[in-house]
């Protein structure tokens, strides 16, 4: 929300064995997005969103290439789109008034999407574990409808790293576990305001995530997995644009989401 001048991984299941060549998957999940955003200034807090994974829900939908290039060496790319939308509990004040954090409590409307691709390459030591590297860009995108008039429109393009790291207690298991922990940069940071009518450069994206992944193969080709995602953006203040209200600004601001994923991912 503005401040008045004047005062917020996929893991990809795949089997890897000597005979594999190449592989693709296709995975489908279910996702809740629980939220806790905060915006200060000046250490003061201004205004919160809070939500829980009932509140804020969708779906992603993922496809990967894989392909061997020697005997434990792999290679391949992802691409991956999450849409979610729903309501959260806002917390804050009227813009342009005096009141304090707290005064006004309301509803806001969200809808996030989300597009990721991948390059990685995976190292497979012994059938019981893969270690991956992956580097990562896309476009990340959060509608905010504080209300008809106010919207504000949140969007950078992260460009991240990320290390994960697969594993089995068994090479016959159908279970199949994994951790991924990533770093992100939001380039072309930006907040577009429908009132007051003004885009804002952000001073920078700062995004921390951490998984966990379980899968239970069906078949060899099948298998239901869940993820428990951990994310934390950081979101820098703002330049100061002037309009017909005054100048305004982006302050500070930080977002902890988690997300929890269940579907299905298909290999062929």
């Amino acid at each position: 929300m503005f401040t008045k001048l004047k005062e917020s991984i996929i893991i990809v299941s795949v089997v890897f064995s000597t005979a594999l060549f190449s592989q693709s998957s296709v995975s489908l999940y279910f996702t809740g997005l629980s939220m806790d955003y905060s915006e200060r200034a000046d250490g003061k807090l201004l205004d919160t969103e809070e939500s829980t994974f009932s509140d804020i829900y969708g779906y992603e939908l993922s496809y990967a290439y894989t392909k061997r290039i020697r005997p434990n060496i792999y290679f391949g790319l992802d691409i991956s789109y999450a849409y979610l939308s729903g309501d959260s509990d806002y917390t804050g004040s009227l813009l342009g008034s005096d009141d304090g954090y707290g005064s006004l409590k309301s509803i806001t409307s969200n809808t996030i999407k989300d597009l990721y691709g991948r390059v990685y390459g995976i190292y497979v030591p012994n059938p019981y574990l893969n270690m991956k590297v992956a580097l990562g860009y896309g476009k990340y995108e959060w509608e905010r409808a504080l209300s008809i008039k106010q919207v504000e429109t949140y969007s950078w393009y992260p460009l991240g790293i990320e290390l994960e790291s697969i594993f089995r207690f068994s090479p016959h298991s159908p279970f199949q576990f994994g951790v991924n922990i990533g770093y992100s940069k939001g380039l072309s940071a930006k907040m577009d305001s429908s009132y007051p009518d003004a885009v804002l450069t952000l001073g920078g994206v700062t995004s921390i995530d951490l998984s966990f992944s379980m899968a239970y193969f069906i078949t060899d080709n099948l298998s239901v997995d869940f993820i428990y995602e951990h994310n934390k953006q950081t979101i820098d203040k703002s330049d100061v644009v002037d309009t017909p209200i005054g100048s305004v600004y982006e302050p500070d601001s930080e977002d902890i989401q988690e997300r929890i994923k269940f579907g299905m991912s298909y290999l062929f």
